[in-house]
Formats: structure tokens, sequence, C-alpha cells
């Protein structure tokens, strides 16, 4: 048996034992935040893991287990879900400020132009382990390259619905695009190289209107019905192209999807601000998500989403990070806090998303919206053993007993101790347990440098 109490002896067979028969049990947590409506909160806990499952939790001391860890002074949450995501912008962070959506979209498309693999794998690796040390133990990414993010996925150790990034109409002037054929061969590839894993799996993600036929709309959806995928898109990000739709097709996106039969539960559509009432009721037919990204929206300038609307019509909402090109930070917590105090100030209604939905967004909802409602989003037995530990030693988590408050008012991702995701201890003492932090982040500062070098006056 083991205890935390020296991390000289942290190896990596200790670091898997909750993925094992021996177990894995997290002593003197000050409090446990479960999800689970029927036990809210267990303070003076403890929680044990074994062949990647939360096996027990409870008040005092835990079974024995091949693995004793320290957790005094720590809060467990359930690991945090970040449900639209663009990883390889990490090299792209605050590099184009002060744009509006369009002018930012022709900035990173003409970058994009420019870099090549290894500065993609590293900047979609950086991502993934800011989220990680973030507390965020699942990502959906939307991206166009599939290899590239399931290695740096790999690597971080976070679950990944590797969403694949569709296009083939041109949304810029001398925009290169490949076919829609192009596009399913890359898809269909996909499917069978990554689908078919519980910590890494495929959904389709056409990218949006107007950079998508409604061909591919519709073949993607049929698609995704055959193989048992979910979709995700971006829609109503900005007033040009929700216009843009009008004209074009006589419809908004929303009665645009819902014709190519594209809306389903299994769906998830990014941003979704400049929608209407009756576009709103659609969702709520369908049982459709929306994944409210409310950072990447405020310095973009493109709006707001009607988030305590949706919520009030049955509409299912979590949270996305978006990428750092467009957001910055990649912090869950902000992101809670945003969402929360933002619809507050625009309704003038302190009700309006309040911290528990918040955080909801960010765990239980999340989960729900993916499907994988008994399997994450909720520190319970049965569950898959995906938890995060906040260290709540700082002054902003005083008084202790408003902890739910705390976690979305006051909580950084620098506060977070230590991430579980599958039983196995990714993150401990806020470093990672396997991966060379100093190393990767060294690269990536050398390649992000001799990029902008190149690209910015």
């Amino acid at each position: 048996m083991n205890s935390g109490d020296d991390l000289e002896f942290l190896q990596e067979d200790v670091w898997k034992a909750g993925k094992g028969s021996g177990g894995l049990c997290l002593n003197g947590l000050r409090a446990v935040i479960t999800m689970d409506p029927s036990n809210p909160i267990v303070w003076d806990a403890y929680i044990y893991v074994e062949e990647g499952l939360i096996k027990s939790l409870g008040v005092g001391k835990g079974p024995n287990a091949e693995v004793e860890l320290d957790a005094r002074g720590k809060v467990a949450i359930p690991g945090m879900i970040d449900l639209h995501s663009h990883s390889t912008q990490a090299f792209l962070r605050g590099v184009f400020n002060e744009m509006c959506l369009m002018e930012w979209l022709n900035a990173t498309e003409i970058s994009y132009t420019r870099v090549g693999k290894e500065l993609l794998e590293i900047s979609s690796t950086v991502s993934f382990l800011e989220r990680l040390k973030g507390g965020i133990t699942t990502v959906v990414d939307m991206e166009p390259f599939p290899e590239i993010v399931a290695s740096a996925s790999k690597k971080v150790g976070l679950r990944t619905e590797l969403s694949i990034l569709m296009a083939d109409t041109p949304e810029l002037p001398d925009q290169e695009v490949s076919s829609l054929e192009q596009e399913l061969i890359k898809a269909k590839r996909s499917i069978r190289e990554f689908q078919g894993n519980q910590k890494l799996w495929v959904s389709l993600a056409p990218v949006g209107f107007p950079a998508v036929s409604n061909e591919l709309f519709e073949r993607s959806a049929e698609l995704a019905r055959e193989k048992g995928l979910r979709l995700h898109t971006h829609v109503g990000e900005s007033r040009i192209n929700a216009n843009l739709c009008k004209r074009r097709n006589g419809k908004s996106e929303i009665e645009l999807l819902e014709d190519l039969g594209f809306l389903s539960p299994r769906t998830q559509l990014a941003h979704v601000i400049w929608i209407s009432e009756t576009d709103i009721e659609t969702l709520s037919k369908y049982r459709t998500a929306v994944v409210h990204c409310p950072s990447s929206n405020l310095k973009l300038a493109s709006g707001v989403t009607r988030v305590p609307e949706m919520i009030k019509m049955g509409v299912r909402v979590g949270l996305g990070l978006d990428g750092a090109a467009s957001n910055s930070s990649q912090d869950m917590f902000q992101e809670m806090r945003i969402a929360s105090t933002l619809h507050k100030g625009v309704g003038m209604d302190p009700k309006a998303v309040s911290a528990e939905e918040a955080l909801d967004m960010a765990t239980t909802q999340a989960a729900n919206i993916l499907g994988l409602e008994e399997r994450v989003g909720r520190i319970s037995p049965g569950y898959w053993a995906d938890l995060t530990l906040i260290d709540v030693s700082k002054p902003r988590y005083l008084p202790l007993e408003a902890i739910n408050s705390h976690i979305v008012y006051s909580a950084q991702a620098s506060d977070v101790f230590g991430v579980l995701v599958d039983g196995e201890v990714l993150v401990w003492d806020g470093r990672h347990t396997s991966l060379d932090e100093s190393a990767v982040l060294r690269k990536a500062g050398e390649l992000f440098s001799e990029f902008l070098h190149g690209v910015v006056p």
C-alpha cells in the first residue's frame, strides 16, 4: 500500500492502480460534489476506484486499496466536459484580437495555409494539456486533422470525441476546399480507424453554413444514422451568415437543417446566437442540443445566445470553450462564471443561469448531450472514474459551506490539484504524471514563435 505523502515514490504502477483490481482510494477529501440529486455533497469523504470505475464513496476513511492517496484539503467534482473545441488553434492564441468573426475567420484561414503537421500536433497537445490540467476530462474537438488530434489526445490522456470537420463550399474569397466526396471519404476513413474506443470516438461535423452544401449536410446525417454517430455543426454564430442563409434559402439555418434531416437528439449545435423563438421551439421538438460558448462569442462581438429562454423551453444546453484563437482562455471555471453572470446582466434577472445550472452544463447536462449520462458527469458508484480534485486551501473558498457557489464564481483552472480519467491519475499536485510538460511547452514555444515571426509584422 502506498500513500500520497511523498511524490518521489509515485511511478506509473501507482498512477494506474485505479485501472486494476487492486484499487485506488482517495482519502481525506474535504467534500465530494457528486451532481447526484439524491446525495449532492458528501463531507469529509473518500472515493474508492477499481478497474476504472467508481466503486464506492462515503464519509471517513475508505477501504484498503493497493494505492491510497492523500487528498486532504481537496474537493472532488466530476471531470468537466468541453463540448466544443478546436485544439489546433493554440498557436494563434492572442494573435488576432479586436476583430469580428468574419475578419477573424479570414485571418485564421490564411494562417492555416502556412503551417505543417509538427506545429499542428504540438498545438493540439498544448490545448489538451491545458484543458486536462484545468479539470476537463472529456472534450469534443472539431478539427479537419483526425490523425493529428487523435495522436495528441492519446499523449495527454483525456477522452475525446473526434468531431471530423468537413467543408465543401468556399466561405472566403480564393479559399480552396475539398469536394463533397473527398470529405465523406475522410469521414469514413476516420470512422474505420478511430471509432469504438471509450476514450476516443468519432462524430461528424460539417462545419456549418455557408461552408457546407445542402448535400453534405444531408449525406453527413445519413452516414451518422447508418453508423450510430453524433452530429456537430456551427449555427447562428454571426448575423451575416444568418441573413445570408435567409436570402439564399428563404429560411433560417435551423429551418434549413430541419429540412435536411440534420436535427435529432444526437445533434449538437455550437453558438446558436442568431435564431428566432420559432427556431428554439424546433430545437426543443427534436431534442437537439446547444453548445454555449460565451467567452468566444463576446470576444468576437458575435452576440449572446438566448440560454435562459432555451432552458425554459426544454432545450439542453452545455458549455464549450471554442478554440484558443478566439477565446484565449481554456478555463472551464471561467466559462461557467461568464455563462452565469452574463445572462443575469443581459436579462437583468439574478436568477438567470444559476451557479448550479452552470456547473450542470459542464458536467451532468454535457454528459447527457453526449449520450454518456450513465457513464460520466456524476460521482456515483458504477460511473467511470473521471474526477477533478480542487485545492480549496485558498481564501476564495471561504466559507467552505458555500462550495457550490465558489466552484462557479470563484474557482480557477490553476486551483486544480489532481485529475483522474478512467481511474488513472493523469494530474497530481498540478503536474501531468507521464508527460514531460517542460519539453512540450518548450517545443511549442519555439514552433509558435518561429511561425509568428514569419507572419506577424
